[in-house]
């Protein structure tokens, strides 16, 4: 259907309504689809375990890193950037130890999902893809009665 012959419908009728995917009717199963989706990944996401193994001395990327090195050049950067705000030596110090900070704790995360029944697992990933296909199915135009 065209939008021009859309509109024509709804300027004809105004209480036809536009549902999901632009077909008549599934508003309702798209709603419903999204919740089980979301239902799904809470559960999903809430037996997820994260766990970090960072220490403070050491260097980055090596067996858990460490923050010591990094810091004391961050704390030089920042001394260089209040004497000379302009000065690159002082903002490439900061922002490098900065940046790598920010990708040493990224690269040292650890992700592990948590023991759950086997029940519980179906339950759970079974709710995502039903949802999938429930959204799916609701841009598909609604029968006629």
């Amino acid at each position: 259907m065209s939008d021009a012959q859309t509109k024509k419908e709804l300027s004809a009728n105004p209480t036809a309504f536009q549902g999901a995917g632009g077909t008549p009717g599934g508003v309702g199963l798209f709603l419903a689809g999204v919740g089980m989706i979301v239902a799904g990944a809470y559960l999903i996401l809430n037996h997820i375990v994260v766990h970090t193994r960072l220490s403070i001395w050491g260097w980055p990327g090596v067996d858990g890193g460490g923050f010591g090195p990094l810091l004391i050049a961050m704390m030089v950067g920042v001394g260089i950037l209040f004497f000379n705000s302009k000065n690159a030596l002082g903002w490439l110090l900061t922002a490098g130890a900065a940046l790598t900070m920010f990708v040493s704790v990224i690269m040292n995360l650890e992700l592990f999902f948590r023991p759950v029944s086997l029940l519980t697992t179906i339950v759970m990933f079974g709710l995502v893809s039903a949802g999938l296909g429930v959204v799916f199915r609701s841009f598909r135009a609604a029968p006629e009665d």
